[in-house]
């Protein structure tokens, strides 16, 4: 089924898109934008923004792009197009759109002209960036940098494909070609949609950390719905065969996940990228999740926002289970670098 256009059109007219942003998402002005932390991937500093006057959303860091009906897709309950135009309209008041046989295929999202061209453009780059890198082996700087934060990758069953070293890695923001972790984030059927980068320095000691870049961490390409795949647990088994019922260990970021493959090696892991993507990730038929929680404050947005998304798989008939690292450390990662250093 699809909407009269013009119904579609009164729809937009209708909605401020910067005001359903802000219901999520904290906005400040900067000229004729607005702009603030983008909710579909980690960053320090604001490089998402809301342009009212055209009636769309921008991410410089990621990439991620649409208009209202894209929003509400992504960000509600609201998961297909149909669903998203009915919310829209009972939100600004509107009832009775006139709906008209169509392909299945126009709901699938948002038809503005241009997405999927540069959608498809932005995994290409992604795929390109990561089939160019390197293979991680021990000693290269990658293996250093999860070594200095208590991982020792020598210790997992099998060496993460999902994982990569690129020596030289643009960043924009810093003007230069830094070296980069890399992390393939694939769909449910595999497919890479995104590049996930962790800028690095390596410092004149021989340590690596995170580059002094305006935002170390930034994907390229949309990882909405996709995981960093990073140990398929007892099972050896691909995603795509998982066990029935199997409960994947999930986390924010590759080093939380990492550790938790470290702790619990006979579960599968996955990083999920950002907070924001927990509830739309898509996963074997029948699986569960473990999410490995970081000590956010109670009531702080990310406990919020973490008590949503939970509801909202449970409320899908996704079972999760909240796995929280000692009260005394941010996150499991935090701990797992007391416990190196005190080894």
């Amino acid at each position: 089924m699809s909407f009269d256009p013009a119904f579609l059109g009164d729809i937009r007219r209708r909605t401020r898109l910067s005001e359903l942003v802000a219901a999520r998402v904290p906005l400040v002005r900067r000229g004729g934008e607005l702009v603030g932390r983008c909710p579909f991937h980690d960053e320090k500093t604001p490089s998402f923004t809301v342009v009212d006057a055209k009636g769309f959303y921008h991410c410089f860091g990621c990439g991620a792009h649409g208009g209202a009906i894209s929003w509400a897709m992504q960000t509600t309950a609201a998961r297909d197009f149909v669903s998203a135009v009915e919310y829209l309209a009972g939100r600004c008041g509107l009832t009775g759109g006139v709906k008209t046989a169509a392909p299945a295929a126009l709901t699938r999202a948002e038809p503005r002209p241009g997405d999927g061209a540069q959608l498809a453009r932005q995994r290409a780059r992604a795929k390109a960036l990561f089939l160019a890198a390197r293979p991680l082996v021990a000693g290269d700087p990658v293996w250093r940098y999860l070594a200095s934060r208590g991982i020792d990758l020598a210790r997992l069953p099998r060496r993460p494909r999902a994982l990569r070293f690129a020596p030289d890695c643009w960043d924009a923001f810093s003007g230069r070609a830094w070296p980069a972790l890399l992390g393939a984030v694939v769909d449910g059927t595999g497919a890479l949609v995104a590049t996930h980068r962790t800028f690095l320095e390596e410092r004149a000691d021989g340590a690596v950390g995170k580059a002094p870049v305006t935002s170390p961490k930034m994907a390229l390409g949309s990882y909405v719905g996709g995981t960093i795949r990073l140990a398929r647990g007892a099972s050896g088994r691909p995603w795509r065969a998982a066990p029935a019922g199997e409960e994947i260990l999930a986390a924010e970021g590759i080093e939380d996940a990492l550790t938790a493959a470290l702790w619990l090696p006979e579960r599968r892991a996955v990083a999920v990228v950002a907070l924001g993507n927990l509830a739309r990730v898509v996963l074997p038929a029948g699986a569960g999740i473990l999410w490995l929680q970081q000590n956010d404050p109670p009531g702080s947005g990310a406990a919020r926002q973490l008590a949503r998304a939970v509801a909202e798989l449970r409320a899908r008939g996704t079972p999760v289970r909240l796995l929280r690292a000692p009260c005394f450390a941010k996150d499991a990662n935090e701990f797992q670098q007391r416990l190196a250093a005190a080894a």
